[in-house]
C-alpha cells in the first residue's frame, strides 16, 4: 500500500510538470503579425487612393531609367532578381482588408470608388473591372507584400504598376498567375516585349552614356 501511494504521488508530481503544448498551426505572435500586417495594408491604402494622389515625379523624363536602375532590370530579366516574401493570403484576409477599409472611410460611395480603382490596375478592358478583380488585385499585392517584383523595394499602390509577364497582346491571360507587381518606369520600359526581344532593348540601352540618354529622352 506504502508503495502504491509513493509511486502514485510520483507520478501525479510528473503530471502537475507538464505543460500543455500549443496546437499545431496556431501562433499568437504571428497572428499578432499578420493582423498588424493586414491594418498596416488597409490604412495605407485608404490613404493612398483617397482623391487623386500626385506621384512624385511627372513630365518629361519620368520614366526614364539610370545605369543603376538599367542594371537592376536586367537582373530581374536574366533571373537575379530578388527574392520576394510570398504570403499565404486567405479569402479571410482580404475580406478584413476590405472591411477595415470600409469602417475607416465610413462612406460607402467613397468606398466603392476605392475598390474600381483597386479593380482597374493593370486591366486591359474596362469591362473586366469588377469587384472580383478587386479582390484578386488585392489577393496577389498582399501575396507579395506590395513588394517590386524588380527592385524589391515598397511599393505604394497608386503608383506601382501591375505587369503581365506575357503581355496580354502576346497571348497571356488576365489572371493572377500572371501578374508581377513593379514600379512604373520598369513597367514602362519593358512595354510588350519579352524573351530575347526585351534582352535585346536592354543591351541597347546599357551602352548608351547618361549624355546620350538624356539627349534621346
Amino acid at each position: 500500500l506504502e508503495f502504491r501511494r509513493v509511486l502514485f504521488r510520483s507520478q501525479t508530481k510528473q503530471l502537475l510538470k507538464k505543460k500543455q503544448s500549443k496546437p499545431q498551426g496556431i501562433n499568437k505572435e504571428k497572428l499578432d503579425n499578420r493582423q498588424r500586417f493586414l491594418e498596416t495594408v488597409s490604412e495605407s491604402l485608404v490613404q493612398d487612393l483617397q482623391g487623386d494622389v500626385p506621384e512624385s515625379r511627372k513630365g518629361a523624363g519620368r520614366w526614364t531609367l539610370n545605369n543603376v536602375a538599367i542594371r537592376q532590370f536586367s537582373d530581374y530579366v536574366h533571373g537575379r532578381g530578388p527574392t520576394l516574401p510570398i504570403h499565404d493570403i486567405s479569402d479571410e484576409d482580404v475580406d478584413h482588408v476590405l472591411n477595415s477599409m470600409y469602417h475607416s472611410l465610413g462612406n460607402k460611395d467613397v468606398f466603392d470608388k476605392i475598390v474600381g480603382r483597386i479593380a482597374h490596375k493593370g486591366a486591359v478592358s474596362s469591362t473586366r473591372t469588377t469587384p472580383a478583380r478587386a479582390r484578386a488585385v488585392l489577393h496577389s499585392f498582399l501575396q507579395c507584400a506590395g513588394r517590386s517584383v524588380v527592385s524589391g523595394n515598397q511599393l505604394r499602390f497608386s503608383s506601382a504598376q501591375l505587369d503581365h509577364r506575357i503581355p496580354v497582346s502576346l497571348g497571356g491571360e488576365d489572371i493572377p498567375d500572371n501578374w508581377v507587381w513593379m514600379e512604373g518606369r520598369y513597367n514602362q520600359f519593358k512595354n510588350n516585349l519579352t524573351g530575347e526581344a526585351l534582352r535585346d532593348r536592354i543591351s541597347r540601352e546599357m551602352r548608351l552614356s547618361p549624355d546620350e540618354r538624356k539627349q534621346r529622352d
